[in-house]
Parts: C-alpha cells; sequence; structure tokens
C-alpha cells in the first residue's frame, strides 16, 4: 500500500505548496507520490508551453473488473477526440484506480493539458 499524508503542504521545487486535503477539518489522507507525480506532469508541460489547464475527472465503473481496461479505453478515446477536435497538442495524465472490490469501482484522472489549445472543459462535456 502506498504512504499516505494527512500534511497540509507538499515541498515541491524548494517551496511549499498547500494540499487541499479536507474543507473543514483538513486532515484527509493524500498519497503523496501521486501528487508528485501531478506535479512533476505539470512541470513538463509548462516548460514547453508556458501554462497549463488542469481538469480533474471522476471515471466511474458500471461492474467491477480486475483489468484496467475501462481507464485504457477511456485514454484512447480521449486522444482521439482530441485530435480530431484541436489537431494534436501535448497532453499528459495520471490515473488512480479506487481499490475496491465493490460496486462503486471508479477511477480519478488529472488531464494535464495545453492552455494555449485548451482553456475550457466544454469539449469533455460533450465527450
Amino acid at each position: 500500500m502506498a504512504s499516505i499524508s494527512h500534511k497540509s503542504m507538499i515541498k515541491h521545487r524548494e517551496r511549499l505548496i498547500p494540499v487541499n486535503n479536507g474543507i473543514r477539518t483538513f486532515d484527509l489522507p493524500w498519497v503523496p507520490k501521486i501528487l508528485k507525480g501531478v506535479l512533476a506532469r505539470t512541470d513538463e508541460l509548462l516548460v514547453k508551453r508556458g501554462k497549463v489547464f488542469v481538469v480533474i475527472v471522476t471515471q466511474h465503473i458500471v461492474s467491477y473488473t480486475k483489468s484496467n481496461a475501462p481507464a485504457t479505453e477511456l485514454i484512447s478515446r480521449l486522444k482521439t477526440a482530441l485530435d480530431i477536435k484541436f489537431k494534436f497538442f501535448d497532453m499528459h495524465y495520471l490515473w488512480v484506480r479506487e481499490h475496491s472490490s465493490g460496486d462503486k469501482q471508479h477511477y480519478h484522472w488529472a488531464l494535464i493539458l495545453d492552455a494555449t489549445r485548451v482553456s475550457t472543459i466544454d469539449w469533455l462535456l460533450t465527450f
């Protein structure tokens, strides 16, 4: 199991960045390795393009599956749709799967997009 943190800050590139880990108590657990991955991917795209647009998505699965085929299918469809709409551009993404065998299985996604090309989620709402 991944290590978790309850801290309200993470150190990134010699700076402390606030972590939104709860509305009232500010002590909800989060996984530092995942957040560091999001920050690293964001930095990569910032260096290339100057600004980024981050979209957080939850993908609910109809029934339990042992594989990550739903995530693979979603990213394939998303890349195709973005290529058609925006004529290929830089996109980074990270996802995590809830470790559950129940019927509420789902994924959390961070889509890190080139903000010089995409600045709203209108296209995603019709995807």
